[in-house]
């Protein structure tokens, strides 16, 4: 149990997209709480990586009061020269993007799959699939359904998002 979650961790916040698993996460599909720790982990581990350690900065100079990190946190990029430090504007559009295209792809995957792939499961077990794989179509690959069950245009999706 802990090779897998290390394993499962790792793995998905690098957006490598290894799973221990022959199926990939399909025998997890019906596992919420599963999916639901990894989403996290695969938007922190990727596109929301900036905003994170923005907000890290910020947090730390208003904790410690030290001019050296509100200096930092007011410069950023300039200061540092560390490329992932962005200005507090840049990463609030970055999430508000990231947040756009998840929340897009999601609802079309469940009105187009609720009675498909997605068939089967409960109202809670069908959101957090299409949540999650419309996370990880983006990030690290892993999948909760097969994908020769999906709709081509949910696939056209997958591969537009990507």
């Amino acid at each position: 149990m802990w090779t897998f979650a290390v394993f499962t961790t790792v793995s998905t916040f690098s957006s490598c997209g290894y799973m221990p698993t022959n199926e990939n996460m399909i025998v997890f599909k019906r596992d919420t709480g599963l999916q639901l720790l990894l989403v996290p982990q695969a938007l922190v581990g990727n596109t929301l990586f900036p905003p994170l350690l923005a907000a890290c900065v910020r947090f730390a100079a208003a904790a410690t009061r030290r001019v050296e990190l509100k200096e930092t946190a007011k410069k950023g990029r300039e200061l540092t020269g560390y490329y992932h430090l962005l200005p507090a504007r840049r990463c609030a559009m970055l999430a508000a993007t990231v947040a756009g295209f998840v929340a897009v792809q999601a609802a079309m995957l469940c009105g187009m799959e609720w009675g498909g792939a997605l068939s089967g499961m409960s109202a809670w077990e069908k959101v957090s699939n299409a949540v999650f794989l419309a996370v990880n179509s983006r990030h690290t690959g892993e999948s909760t359904l097969d994908l020769f069950t999906l709709a081509p245009a949910i696939l056209v999706l997958f591969v537009l998002m990507m």
